[in-house]
């Protein structure tokens, strides 16, 4: 794929648009928790056990979240 001066990159590490990505350090509070990262809310929102969804929302980083989403099981008609 050709990049264009105006294509934006959310997910690279090496481009001003970093800020964009789900991994960006960037922490907010949503639903009555401080979330480190979008991925960490993302991934914490598929999993039917809240439990799971605690373990997924307490990993040490996006990277971590995003592997525990992968091992929860899944709310029903998240894919």
């Amino acid at each position: 794929m050709k990049k264009h001066s105006e294509d934006v990159w959310f997910g690279s590490r090496k481009t001003d648009w970093k800020l964009l990505s789900n991994f960006a350090a960037t922490p907010f509070e949503l639903e009555g928790r401080r979330w480190l990262t979008v991925e960490h809310f993302f991934q914490a929102a598929k999993a039917l056990d809240p439990a799971e969804a605690e373990w997924v929302a307490n990993a040490a980083s996006p990277a971590k979240a995003k592997e525990f989403g992968r091992q929860v099981k899944l709310r029903e008609g998240w894919d």
